[in-house]
């Protein structure tokens, strides 16, 4: 699935400052800031969460961490590892990449799997 995601609001907040938010992680990779991948991921959650034919359906999820990998068909992108209120790590993994970006307009493309078939960067 290919999103538009304004960016306006996200390029405010995110103010100054000019390394990752992530520690060791790259400043961009896959298309897009450690930052922007995180927001991006949360977003992709909530969608999945309410999408009846998803593994992720009705499941109370959180977005633990944001890392450099590649998607389980070798694509450089941020791997999510979600986790549950309990701290219980989810098998399933978000992986999100940049497609395309203009001034305030950045178009993203995600895939849920499980997190073993990713692999790291």
């Amino acid at each position: 699935m290919i999103v538009p995601v304004l960016l306006a609001a996200a390029a405010l907040a995110a103010g100054c400052g000019g390394g990752s938010s992530v520690p060791d992680q790259p400043t961009e990779f896959g298309g897009l800031s450690a930052y922007d991948a995180g927001t991006i991921a949360t977003k992709v959650l909530k969608e999945e969460r309410g999408a009846p034919a998803s593994p992720l359906y009705h499941k109370l999820l959180l977005v633990k961490e944001i890392a450099a990998g590649r998607t389980p068909s070798g694509r450089p992108a941020w791997s999510a590892t979600l986790e549950d209120t309990d701290h219980a790590v989810s098998r399933y993994c978000i992986w999100v990449w940049g497609v395309s970006y203009t001034p305030l307009r950045q178009v993203y493309d995600d895939v849920v799997a499980p997190c073993d078939e990713g692999k790291a960067a």
